[in-house]
């Protein structure tokens, strides 16, 4: 007697667990907590010893891991966790010194610099704050950029000077 076919579709998805070795072969297979940690001198080691390196994306593409994988790594990992914010300072210092003496595109580095420095962000929103309380206080806040002053005829020390030196007209 043959087999009835099975009605039920076969599943061909791929069950992302988030621990794979490489995001183009797509080998799944479970990451250990030691591996993690040997990901996290790494990430120390690639930014302390490579200076042309500006963004955390650069590692990761040496290393083929997908930026959603190292922040899955991360939140398992504080040891990871710790090199990732030491690596974030890292590139702040060295984008802004990179602006600063004009190797870097100054503008570019400063509409970025909020991704690795908290000072950039924590002054963003103090001064939104203060935005908020000007707006807050009911009260316009103007700035004036031309006074119209009086004509020299029309002022009062003018006519002093004018009926001064008509004076000495007379008198002389």
């Amino acid at each position: 007697m043959a087999k009835k076919p099975s009605t039920k579709p076969k599943d061909y998805s791929i069950k992302a667990t988030g621990d794979y070795d490489c995001i183009f072969a797509y080998r799944q297979r479970p990451t250990s907590d030691a591996e993690i940690e040997r990901i996290a001198d790494e990430v120390v080691y690639y930014f302390d010893t490579n200076e042309d390196a500006y963004n955390i994306r650069a590692y990761l593409r040496k290393k083929r891991l997908s930026f959603q994988t190292f922040l899955d790594y991360a939140a398992r990992s504080q040891k990871l966790r710790d090199a990732y914010a030491w690596a974030k300072m890292v590139i702040a210092e060295r984008r802004e010194r990179g602006g600063l003496t004009g190797k870097l595109n100054a503008s570019i580095v400063l509409t970025s610099q909020r991704i690795y420095d908290e000072d950039y962000v924590n002054k963003d929103n103090e001064i939104a704050a203060l935005k908020t309380k000007i707006a807050d206080a009911g009260k316009p806040n103007y700035v004036i950029t031309e006074i119209e002053m009086p004509k020299a005829e029309e002022t009062k020390e003018v006519a002093d000077k004018k009926d001064r030196d008509e004076k000495r007209k007379t008198l002389s």
